[in-house]
């Protein structure tokens, strides 16, 4: 996944051996020297080819392995909402964030929602039976690969309380 990291492990020759690695496109480090780099994260995704030339210390004679990765898209999720809303009045979530071909969508809605769960990407028409501040929680997963959960809070208005008194019997 973009933004996480990534080890190779050389399985060829490891003694009497000097390594280059080539790790593609988007990589931070591009290069490294180690027999088994760790730590190495992608900026883009896509496929890559990741390139290892070794070298006999001994000969000068070189080797090379070529293999490719692929390396998915991290989803950065967003969303907006038409809350503040008062007490039973629906709220319409927008998934504003990336997307792509097979993502999945699962939102928590939090206290007192109804629905209170959605796998769709832009629901609507949550209500809310309490009023205060609600925590909502959306995870978006990309192919079931890479997942990025985001958490924000919206308003709820309470209903008001109204009470005319006491009924009271006036003479004409």
């Amino acid at each position: 996944c973009t933004g996480m990291t990534v080890d190779f492990t050389n399985t060829g020759t490891v003694t009497g051996t000097t390594w280059l690695w080539n790790f593609g496109s988007g990589a931070t480090p591009a290069t490294s020297t180690a027999q088994n780099p760790a730590g190495v994260i992608y900026s883009t995704s896509g496929t890559k080819v990741v390139t290892l030339t070794t070298t006999n210390t001994a000969t000068g004679c070189t080797a090379f392995a070529t293999q490719t990765i692929n390396i998915n898209e991290t989803p950065a999720p967003a969303f907006t909402s038409t809350a503040p809303q008062c007490q039973g009045s629906a709220v319409t979530f927008a998934y504003t964030g990336t997307t792509g071909p097979g993502w999945t969508y699962a939102w928590d809605f939090g206290t007192s929602a109804s629905p209170a769960i959605s796998s769709a990407q832009n629901p609507g028409s949550v209500m809310y039976n309490s009023g205060g501040t609600k925590t909502i929680s959306l995870t978006v997963t990309n192919n079931g690969n890479c997942t990025q959960t985001i958490t924000q809070t919206i308003t709820i208005n309470p209903l008001p309380v109204a009470n005319a008194g006491s009924d009271t019997t006036i003479c004409a």
